[in-house]
């Protein structure tokens, strides 16, 4: 839905005024879900055109398709309409508007006004306004429609005629280009001047060129719409124009209505999502947001109230790709035998496994495969059940797709002033499985066997089939408004404008792709969030400040496990500690495997000194490309380090990042000037995304200073020589007592 600050076009809810204290709600027409059974239709024509209607006693308003009212509408003015209608699901439909139609049955004409809606499955539904009006009464045993006032019998059938229904050719609309392993938006036509959302499936000729396009809803503007086409091959794909792509179909939505003023689970549902994304907007801190921009963002989040979830169990389900399972060769099914638990885990794990098959996520099995279930406790005393495909794995063919880089995605906010992070409910469980897949994951309990309809969380494939996904999903958008890791979505930008447009593309995104969010797990417009272990402002990045107390809280470690756990946690924030490689090279020593664990005083020392650099106050700022970066680096007896930093707008210098890293056994024996050359060429080339425009290197060892004159060099010196020759860079000695002190390697041990 187009969104634009003060006005949501196509938006039919009544005014709302969001404030910091209060925020009142004009009452609206609530509309409940009912049942028909038999469906039955009646041959009609609407304003001259021949359609078939459901019958349909419980609706209480007539209702008319768009594609139905672009058919039919002729001259029919289309007014604004206050009535909300949901689909059987709960979900929020579009309704356009109203039209006065007339309905011709047999030889006579009847006249109503009809509200018109995107989506809807049948052409037109006669609803009880028009039954009722008119007399009409239904005889399902003989299947007739009868008026007494008129003295007319109209047959009925069981058979509609779904316009919706009809596919279109879809052709590509201009030349492209795709590079190897990228995806890219193709803009693509129908015939037709159609518009509304729309299915698209693609053909076997696209796939036949090593294009891929998922099987996706798309909006169509005027017979326009785009896809993302994905290049699996490792060449250059040409996709041409003219060709034919794929077939496009109308979305189906298979709603029946009723208007009532009683509560119903459609109802209760909008009344707790909007209850859910007040809270939201409230939360946010005062001085962030005025009451304007609150108002604004209120009603772009309850425009895409239908993403939402409001339960634990309110997942998605999309249909943009399927999670597949590909065993190596000679791959055989392995059976774990059924594991004891006792009889409390036991109940609660009876009790997971009946919510988790009415919400479809499991199904009883008879697959020869069958993993055993480990049942762990979460923080708040719940009960989540794992299950154990370590062995699955093991005769899984690994996919290579790959995960972001969480620097690279962390350095793409520079500038930003506007965060929202987004996360996804049970992400995994939106994805389904192949068919030839379920038995794969099947699991025994007490209760029996079950394998799963979705993608299980421990797949060894689920995080590449995961990203591929959500790569898909926001292709187009994805760096220019967010940034995605797996589950994780951030959307940036520097004005409250900007924002608010990059949010509604994303939130448009995921509800094409049947995908739901955690409203729980979400922050809106915030100028500072917690982000992939991150807390990012203005000001730069730092580490979770709740993280980093779990670092103060760290107890000594006792054995070697404790101390692979710390280091592997510090490790994750090592581009914030200066001289990371030479403090930690004695707790690095202990975990070889020649040498026995013992705890000294030296370990202790390091352990300590970690644990109080990764609770310091330390921020880095965000790269700004656009200004030239200064690069130190140094280097000890024991490890090589660097810091890449910046100057502000006042002359000031900033670090971005830290770099380091331990020397093995022979580098310890270089000489100083060696050394000190390896750590410029290491961290030229570790910083090299950063390092394509000039930039300044600075060192304390004056001998470096010759390093881009020197002649015919030999050896290692002509190897580095040549790695450097493609960067631009002055060096400008440091000595140790002037300028600006090394933040990023230690020289102590000089």
């Amino acid at each position: 839905m187009p969104y634009s600050a003060g006005k949501l076009v196509g938006a039919n809810r009544e005014d709302r005024t969001v404030g910091p204290a209060t925020m009142k709600t004009v009452p609206t027409q609530r509309v409940v879900n009912v049942t028909v059974v038999p469906r039955v239709f009646v041959k009609a024509e609407i304003n001259g055109v021949s359609l078939t209607m459901l019958v349909d006693t419980g609706a209480g308003r007539t209702l008319l398709s768009a594609i139905a009212f672009e058919k039919v509408g002729g001259h029919a003015k289309l007014r604004t309409s206050a009535v909300q209608l949901f689909a059987a699901d709960g979900s929020p439909m579009r309704v356009l508007g109203e039209a006065h139609i007339r309905v011709r049955l047999l030889s006579q004409s009847f006249h109503v006004n009809a509200i018109i809606v995107q989506g809807l499955q049948y052409a037109a539904l006669m609803g009880a306004d028009f039954i009722q009006s008119y007399g009409f009464v239904i005889d399902l045993r003989r299947t007739l429609l009868y008026c007494e006032d008129r003295k007319l019998t109209v047959p009925l059938v069981t058979r509609d005629e779904r316009i919706e229904c009809e596919e279109e050719c879809a052709y590509t609309a201009e030349d492209v280009l795709i590079g190897p392993r990228t995806a890219s938006l193709v803009p693509c036509s129908v015939r037709s001047r159609y518009s509304g959302e729309g299915v698209f499936e693609s053909t076997l000729k696209l796939e036949m060129r090593g294009g891929y396009a998922a099987r996706s809803l798309v909006t169509v503007a005027h017979g326009s719409f785009q896809v993302v086409v994905l290049n699996t091959g490792e060449q250059q794909l040409r996709v041409p124009r003219n060709m034919l792509i794929g077939k496009i179909s109308s979305r189906p939505v298979e709603p029946v209505y009723a208007t009532e003023p009683c509560e119903s689970n459609s109802t209760r549902r909008a009344d707790e999502l909007e209850r859910i994304l007040r809270n939201l907007v409230s939360g946010i801190a005062d001085e962030s947001l005025n009451d304007e921009q609150r108002h604004l963002l209120f009603e772009l989040l309850w425009s895409f109230r239908d993403v939402f979830a409001v339960s634990k169990y309110d997942l998605g389900r999309t249909k943009i790709l399927r999670h597949k399972i590909t065993l190596s060769d000679n791959a055989r099914p392995v059976r774990q035998p059924l594991r004891r638990l006792n009889p409390r885990d036991r109940n609660e794990v009876s009790a997971l496994l009946k919510d988790m098959l009415k919400s479809g996520l499991i199904e009883p099995s008879d697959s020869p495969w069958a993993a055993g279930v480990v049942p762990v406790r979460k923080k708040d005393g719940s009960l989540r059940l794992c299950v154990d495909y370590r062995k699955l794995n093991e005769l899984t063919r690994k996919d290579a797709y790959p995960l972001p880089r969480i620097d690279e995605t962390l350095d793409s906010l520079s500038g930003a002033r506007f965060f929202s992070t987004i996360d996804l409910l049970s992400g995994y469980w939106q994805v389904e499985l192949e068919p030839d897949a379920k038995e794969k994951t099947a699991f025994i309990t007490h209760d029996g066997l079950f394998h799963f309809t979705v993608m299980p969380f421990g797949l060894t494939g689920a995080p590449a089939t995961f990203q591929r996904l959500m790569e898909l999903v926001l292709a187009g958008v994805k760096w220019e408004s967010c940034l995605v890791y797996l589950d994780d979505v951030i959307v940036f930008s520097r004005t409250f404008e900007e924002h608010l447009q990059r949010l509604a593309q994303v939130l448009l995104r995921f509800r094409r792709a049947g995908l739901k969010i955690s409203p729980s797990k979400c922050q809106f417009l915030r100028q500072e969030v917690t982000y992939l272990g991150h807390s990012l402002s203005t000001a730069g990045i730092r580490p979770d400040p709740r993280l980093t107390e779990r670092i103060r809280d760290y107890p000594t470690p006792t054995c070697l496990h404790e101390l692979q756990s710390f280091l592997g946690l510090a490790s994750y924030y090592r581009r914030f500690i200066r001289r990371f490689a030479e403090i930690a090279a004695p707790l690095h020593r202990l975990t070889r495997k020649e040498t026995a664990f013992a705890w000294s005083q030296e370990a202790d020392l390091a352990f300590r000194q970690l644990r109080q650099a990764l609770t310091s106050e330390s921020v880095l700022r965000f790269p700004d490309f656009a200004k030239p970066f200064i690069l130190d680096t140094d280097a000890s007896s024991v490890a090589i380090g660097a810091v890449l930093s910046q100057l502000d707008e006042e002359g000031r210098e900033h670090p971005v990042a830290f770099a380091s890293r331990a020397l093995s056994r022979s580098e310890q024996k270089y000489c100083v000037t060696r050394r000190e050359m390896l750590a410029v060429v290491t961290f030229i080339q570790y910083f090299a995304p950063y390092l394509q425009n000039e930039f300044t290197l600075r060192t304390d060892h004056g001998a470096l200073r010759w390093l881009q004159s020197f002649k015919d060099p030999d050896g290692q010196w002509a190897r580095w020589q040549e790695k450097l020759q493609n960067f631009r860079f002055k060096i400008v000695h440091r000595p140790d007592n002037v300028g600006v002190k090394m933040n990023g390697c230690s020289r102590t041990n000089k």
